[in-house]
């Protein structure tokens, strides 16, 4: 531990060298043990006992709040929460603004306005194709990859012939 020169009572001023020595030994000097409360420090030796001892008494559920004047321990307040949107009545809360909902591509369908207060529906429709509705006689066809009929025309027969018939039925009999 350094030594301070001091003077005690009325009686001389300390040298200059004297003070020079003073602040070289307070700039080399170390801090031991520890300084009370009363006297500025915590009483305490860890950065958490140090918090301990100066919020005082603790209380789950508080936390150290400026009052204006001092910190102390304090419960959490409503005003200490932010405000969000809290524009409920016992429910959900419904969109500030009415939202659809839609598809498009093969099938297109979009909803009714959807604000979250109720279920929507929408009727779908799915896209047309270059095929004539209607039937077909000896039919050729083409299929598309997701199954659709993309075209569509009456053939020229290629089936079994009158002959061809007769001719099955007598072999297989």
């Amino acid at each position: 531990m350094a030594t301070i020169v001091t003077r005690a009572g009325k009686g001389s001023p300390l040298t200059n060298n004297e003070v020079d020595q003073n602040f070289i030994n307070l700039n080399t000097a170390k801090l031991e043990g520890t300084v009370a409360i009363a006297s500025g420090g915590t009483g305490q030796i860890t950065q958490q006992l140090a918090i301990n001892a100066l919020a005082g008494a603790t209380t789950s559920g508080q936390y150290l709040r400026g009052n204006g004047t001092n910190v102390v321990m304090s419960s959490i307040q409503a005003a200490d929460v932010p405000t969000l949107n809290q524009n409920t009545t016992g429910s959900a809360a419904t969109l500030a603004t009415g939202r659809t909902i839609g598809m498009t591509g093969d099938v297109t369908w979009t909803s009714g306005s959807f604000n979250g207060s109720a279920n929507v529906t929408g009727t779908s429709t799915l896209a047309n194709t270059a095929v004539t509705a209607g039937s077909y006689t000896s039919a050729n066809i083409t299929v598309d990859s997701k199954g659709r009929i993309t075209a569509a025309s009456n053939g020229s027969g290629g089936g079994i012939t009158m002959g061809k018939a007769i001719a099955a039925a007598i072999v297989f009999g």
